[in-house]
């Protein structure tokens, strides 16, 4: 399930209509629908005061690890489905390398202090990240104008078959 879908059972089940959820946040009902219906995504504050209005524990609005663990699942299925119809060696590849990846790596979640939003992502790019998070503007410019660079170096650039 979704942060929105979660919101909505939490809501349905304190007993609450969207309008009645909008008056308790001082939000209009249409915010709530966008957030139930994932096409906005609440800052971390603004789940929390979900939550508080609802009267409920935050953690029952965020969605479960194994939710997102089955979604991979299904999608690692999809990408096998596709790799067996393709003839295409190109695409196999492709298929093969999404594939390995998705099967292979680890998962975390990671909040942006900049949006208080929730992502999950790979380890491999919280790994990156983490010493990226650590500098200061300039630092972070920096970096990134370092990483730019290394695209235009041949031995650090994918294989275009990849």
């Amino acid at each position: 399930m979704s942060i929105g879908d979660n919101i909505k059972k939490a809501r349905i089940s304190a007993g609450l209509t969207q309008k009645e959820l909008a008056k308790k946040m001082d939000v209009s009902p249409q915010m709530i629908s966008l957030y139930e219906k994932g096409r906005r995504a609440p800052k971390v504050e603004t789940i929390q005061r979900i939550a508080d209005a609802i009267g409920c524990n935050v953690q029952q609005l965020f969605p479960a690890i194994e939710d997102f663990k089955s979604e991979l699942h299904d999608r690692i299925k999809i990408f096998e489905s596709e790799l067996e119809l393709c003839s295409d060696e190109t695409e196999r590849k492709k298929l093969q390398y999404k594939i390995d990846l998705l099967k292979n790596e680890e998962w975390g979640i990671m909040l942006s202090s900049q949006t208080d939003e929730i992502y999950v992502v790979s380890s491999y790019f919280i790994d990156i990240l983490a010493p990226y998070i650590k500098l200061n503007i300039n630092g972070q410019l920096e970096a990134t104008k370092r990483v730019e660079e290394l695209t235009y170096i041949p031995k650090y650039k994918k294989d275009p078959t990849e």
